[in-house]
């Protein structure tokens, strides 16, 4: 059995979270592949449209106000809830594109990191050279952007850090620690979020498929 685990933050974006879900539960895969998709709330707004999901695992999560972007920290609190399988981050303004899963799971190595490409409104990234170059750079990775095994967690102490640019500096850390990355030149997920992170939540031209 493969088990991936998605870890997905959302807060007030009911829209964007219905697109989120939908592209997961959408995804065709076999009857040895198991999806966990993990959900962090952090008000009862949130809470409340969750509640109409009953195939999900809710967790609530808390802002410590640490540091410029403290809503990293949730998802450390996402991976005490991970028991094994793989682990991919996808926050409600993402989606996965269709049959996004199956062609990944043939790529999929416990001692490698899988990265590979995604949309956004204007561009792809990582962009054609650095994919090229197979090199982790900063502000051309994005943390919906990989996945890799949990087993990594539980021999290591690694943390998302509360401060901006913080996908760059986990999965950095995470390079170092697995070492072994492989990229496939496969558009997987894709950033509906056309305000550069500020909330929006499917106004017009949000980026639908």
């Amino acid at each position: 059995m493969i088990i991936i685990n998605i870890l997905t933050r959302t807060s007030n974006r009911p829209n964007y979270f219905r697109q989120n879900y939908n592209s997961i539960k959408n995804q065709k895969i076999d009857n040895n592949v198991k999806i966990n998709h993990i959900v962090s709330y952090d008000n009862d707004v949130t809470k409340e449209y969750l509640d109409e999901y009953d195939d999900i695992i809710k967790v609530q999560v808390f802002n410590t106000k640490k540091g410029t972007f403290p809503y990293n920290e949730y998802l450390n609190t996402l991976h005490s809830y991970i028991n094994a399988g793989y682990i991919m981050y996808l926050d409600d303004d993402d989606i996965l594109l269709e049959d996004s899963i199956s062609l990944i799971i043939p790529h999929l190595n416990p001692n490698h990191i899988l990265i590979w490409r995604v949309k956004y409104f204007d561009r792809i990234i990582p962009n054609d050279k650095t994919f090229s170059l197979n090199k982790i750079t900063k502000g051309d990775i994005c943390s919906n952007s990989y996945i890799y095994h949990s087993n990594i967690l539980k021999t290591n102490n690694l943390l998302w850090k509360p401060t901006k640019g913080g996908d760059h500096i986990f999965i950095k850390k995470l390079n170092k620690i697995i070492k072994n990355t492989k990229w496939i030149n496969c558009i997987i997920s894709q950033v509906n979020n056309i305000g550069n992170g500020k909330k929006n939540d499917m106004d017009s031209g949000s980026g639908e498929n």
